[in-house]
């Protein structure tokens, strides 16, 4: 009897670790009238603006994301992938991260994943995405997270599901693989290459120069 009691204990403590809401996770409230059903947000807009018209002018500048306007932007977003449907998504700018946050419901049980990127620059300017942190609820899981996620990528690029060579595949290489990469971006007929990244009090710097 005293092994069941145990199990139940532990039962008990894993599950209150998973559905523990973590104190950051503030999803935005959904604005109906922000803009009209099936339309791009307008904050998503002006962001796509931003970074073609700095491209344009081949010269640096800084691309920069407003942690509460982009959390609006993203209220309504929901991902459904087999059992598992993600919503209420919440990012957060701090320490040199960004942190996304988002509800998880697996057959009725609902639950808080976080995930925590910290993007990096080296000498040579390759850039790598580094998960520094993956939580269910407040229980973390990022060795085991990053391993499955990095062997499905790998499987995915090898059956030819994957341009390894676009710049979206080379993204998620450096996330899931801690791969560095050329952060060299196309806007049309320009490139440009990001030079620094800063993440702190609720704001995203992107710094682009040009580049051929």
């Amino acid at each position: 009897m005293i092994w069941l009691a145990v199990d139940m204990i532990v039962a008990a403590v894993v599950i209150g670790l998973l559905v523990n809401t973590p104190a950051a996770y503030k999803p935005s409230p959904i604005d109906p009238a922000a803009y009209e059903p099936g339309q791009v947000h307008p904050y998503l807009t002006r962001l796509s603006s931003d970074f073609y018209n700095g491209a344009q002018m081949q010269e640096p500048f800084d691309f920069v994301v407003d942690q509460d306007r982009f959390n609006q932007a993203i209220a309504d977003w929901f991902e459904q992938a087999n059992d598992v449907s993600l919503y209420c998504p919440a990012v957060v700018f701090q320490g040199g991260s960004a942190v996304f946050m988002a509800t998880a419901d697996l057959k009725g049980f609902e639950f808080i994943v976080t995930i925590a990127v910290e993007p990096r620059i080296d000498a040579q300017g390759m850039m790598s995405l580094h998960v520094n942190k993956v939580k269910v609820g407040s229980m973390a899981l990022t060795p085991i997270a990053r391993l499955i996620a990095g062997q499905m990528y790998g499987q995915r690029v090898a059956e030819g599901l994957i341009d390894a060579d676009h710049w979206r595949a080379k993204l998620a290489a450096g996330l899931l693989g801690a791969e560095t990469f050329d952060p060299v971006i196309k806007a049309e007929d320009k490139k440009v290459r990001v030079q620094a990244v800063s993440a702190d009090r609720g704001k995203l710097v992107v710094r682009f120069a040009p580049t051929r």
